[in-house]
């Protein structure tokens, strides 16, 4: 690594991995169309370089942003660790949450969002007792369950078991997590570590609580498959936790076998014999993925240029009279189910050519 290269690049070249990059791979897809800044940002945070949208805010003059009023930064570091109303982390979460959800729609599994009951095989005193005095901010309630994930069991040959997962962003900051040296473990790891020793302690707690001495919650979280929560991090460069990239990987492999995929061929007769319908999926599945990532990163800095201004107190009333986090409704156009590109290339298609003829005279005259 050379000395003139700044801490910024260096993380990006210490952190990012193969998922980073899906985005500059990608063909034209409902997946991989960015809109101009979305795609300049992410390229520029890709690569650890200066955001061009943040340069009017960095310079002689300086501005500020979030409740705390910190001063803006060329990065965008600032701009992503902001305390605003609203948030708009939360949106790139509920993104995941339904590209999960479609993915597992592919594989012909049920995912369920948010479960709030996921401990049933608790007795009857211990479930009644949880339910009845525990608060659903207390409860453990993951981002998403499985109930029908397909997993081998020695002896057993393939059984379905519900698996669940937490879905988590991260953005660089003062937590430690990333750093500027060489990095002994990735950072979406320790958070996916991390993650985990979070819900061991909450079913630790929960059974000092309800159990009577028992370990119920415990035994509960061990019989989810994979022996408990599966982390799904999405870090500040696009990377993804190695977890997360089996669980992808084992959701095409359940969607490539089923009939209607069978006959899958790949996009190009050079790969023909070279893929089967598990490699066209798979790549669906990461290209789709990868994309996300990386989008997900540039508009949170893209949403919140709003909040930014030339004094603090003025960036401090703006961070705390905000817009609510939005919310997406389960049937809302993802990229599975998308139709916005095609709708909105008709009504440009439409207007321009209304326009033409008003100008010019119709063809038909």
């Amino acid at each position: 690594m050379s000395e003139n290269t700044t801490i910024h690049e260096r993380m990006s070249f210490y952190y990012s991995d193969g998922s980073s990059a899906e985005f500059l791979r990608a063909l034209i897809s409902k997946g991989g169309i960015m809109m101009n800044d979305t795609f300049t940002t992410a390229v520029n945070n890709f690569l650890g370089q200066p955001l061009p949208i943040l340069k009017q805010f960095v310079g002689e003059k300086n501005h500020y942003i979030g409740r705390a009023g910190k001063l803006v930064d060329e990065y965008g570091i600032e701009v992503k660790n902001a305390h605003v109303t609203g948030g708009h982390y939360h949106r790139g979460h509920r993104d995941l949450q339904y590209l999960f959800s479609d993915m597992c729609r592919k594989a012909k599994l049920h995912c369920e969002l948010e479960p709030s009951n996921i401990f049933t095989n608790l007795p009857n005193d211990v479930g009644e007792r949880y339910y009845a005095t525990t608060s659903n901010e207390d409860q453990i309630r993951p981002d998403l369950q499985i109930h029908n994930y397909k997993t081998a069991k020695r002896g057993f040959g393939i059984v379905e078991q519900p698996l669940i997962g937490e879905v988590k962003t991260l953005r660089v900051g003062a937590n430690n997590r990333y750093c500027h040296t060489r990095p002994n473990k990735p950072a979406v790891e320790k958070r996916a570590k991390e993650i985990c020793k979070d819900y061991a302690n909450k079913c630790q707690k929960l059974d000092e609580k309800y159990s009577n001495g028992g370990k119920h919650f415990e035994t509960g979280m061990k019989k989810f498959a994979k022996g408990g929560i599966i982390p799904i991090v999405i870090g500040a460069y696009g990377e993804i936790n190695q977890e997360a990239k089996t669980i992808v990987s084992e959701l095409a492999t359940f969607a490539s076998r089923y009939k209607e995929t069978a006959r899958m061929t790949p996009a190009s007769f050079k790969d023909a014999g070279q893929k089967d319908p598990f490699q066209v999926i798979y790549g669906q599945f990461r290209t789709i993925l990868g994309c996300m990532t990386v989008r997900i990163q540039a508009e949170l800095i893209l949403q919140r240029i709003h909040y930014i201004r030339s004094s603090k107190i003025a960036a401090e009333t703006t961070a705390k009279h905000g817009p609510p986090r939005g919310r997406f409704w389960e049937y809302s156009p993802s990229w599975f189910n998308n139709r916005e590109n095609e709708d909105a290339f008709h009504e440009f298609n439409t207007f321009t050519r209304s326009s033409r003829n008003n100008f010019y005279g119709s063809d038909d005259d």
